[in-house]
């Protein structure tokens, strides 16, 4: 009998310690995901910055991801950035043109969309901002060529986009 009252109490502290531990330590935990899925982040898009850039320097034209990957410069480059309690989302990384022909600026871009997954890619995109020391009130891609852009405004079709600056006026 004494040893069940002991394995009891010892279930019941074991209980109690994991529940203050994700109480009081679980900030410390989500942010360390998230500043590790920054650096996932920014990791990526340096990737594909350069394979932007020597592909470009020996075929002499700007490429799409498709080219990048179908010349074995990179793999099928997909950024998983959900899964805190929703359903895991996976974005693709694109290359675009954000001016126009005359003045191309192109920038490596992914993006989040739905309620479920745009909240946490918001605070990894920020991160990934701050980890190059990026002024978050700075909306476009002056100071370390990094913009997070959000649209909050239709909840039903939020979305939140990363990019980096590949080469181009700015």
């Amino acid at each position: 009998m004494f040893q069940l009252i002991v394995a009891v109490i010892s279930i019941v502290l074991v209980a109690a310690m994991a529940l203050a531990a994700t109480y009081y330590g679980g900030d410390v935990f989500v942010s360390a995901r998230t500043r590790t899925m920054a650096q996932a982040l920014l990791e990526q898009s340096s990737q594909i910055k350069s394979a932007y850039v020597l592909y470009k320097v020996e075929h002499g034209t700007v490429p799409t991801m498709d080219d990048l990957v179908t010349a074995g410069y990179l793999k099928p480059t997909f950024f998983p950035y959900a899964g805190f309690g929703t359903a895991s989302v996976q974005g693709r990384w694109d290359i675009q043109n954000w001016n126009n022909p005359t003045n191309p600026i192109w920038v490596v871009v992914i993006s989040a969309d739905g309620i479920g997954s745009f909240d946490r890619f918001k605070e990894v995109c920020d991160q990934g901002k701050r980890e190059v020391g990026a002024d978050l009130a700075v909306r476009d891609l002056r100071g370390h060529g990094i913009v997070c852009d959000y649209n909050e405004s239709d909840p039903a079709n939020k979305i939140a986009v990363f990019a980096r600056h590949l080469e181009g006026w700015l």
